[in-house]
């Protein structure tokens, strides 16, 4: 609750000073221009064993590519068998980046959006799924999305995690698919009323 109360004041603040998209790097709510966006449990609810401290950056691939393509590496090619060709794509240049970092500075996910309000390659390591990872990660993607002035955000949800981004305001828009050898559905978000 603390981190959405921060993050729509920081919204404000930042429709108040600024109008035109502004990119991770100038963002008003950042660290020193390193895109901090979050730190804190990702789990408030569970025991405090069970509560990583987690940091968010946003940014370029050039800052992110290493710790991003890493994760989205482990997940996507090697548990989803999903070719690398397929997985590594001209958008990432283009894209604002979003990892997660555990307290010791591991990368535990990540996820992009591209120029066009586009939600993509969410990927979190299987050791910190369940813990809100994700959620963390998706939020900061709609901030930012909501930031650049997209009115809708739009994405391709594997099947089997429809049910997570539901939660988190979006709605299924028309029939399954396959991209990349698993069933997808697209899914969006109306950032008119956020």
């Amino acid at each position: 609750k603390e981190y959405r109360r921060q993050r729509q004041m920081c919204i404000r603040d930042r429709a108040s000073r600024d109008r035109t998209p502004v990119s991770p790097a100038r963002h008003p709510c950042e660290n020193g221009g390193d895109g901090f966006i979050y730190s804190g449990n990702a789990k408030e609810n569970n025991m405090a064993s069970e509560k990583p401290a987690v940091r968010i950056s946003l940014g370029t691939w050039d800052r992110l590519r290493d710790d991003a393509s890493s994760v989205r590496y482990e997940v996507f090619v090697i548990e989803q068998n999903v070719p690398p060709e397929v997985e590594m794509d001209d958008d990432d240049a283009v894209s604002v980046h979003a990892v997660a970092y555990a307290a010791d500075g591991t990368p535990l996910g990540t996820g992009r959006l591209l120029p066009d309000g586009h939600i993509g390659r969410m990927a979190v390591h299987k050791r910190a799924r369940g813990l809100g990872v994700g959620g963390l990660l998706l939020d900061a993607l709609i901030g930012q999305g909501h930031g650049d002035g997209h009115r809708m955000l739009v994405l391709h949800a594997q099947t089997h995690a429809k049910g997570f981004y539901e939660a988190h305001g979006f709605s299924v828009e028309g029939e399954e698919f396959i991209e990349a050898g698993i069933a997808h559905v697209v899914m969006t978000l109306s950032l008119i009323h956020i």
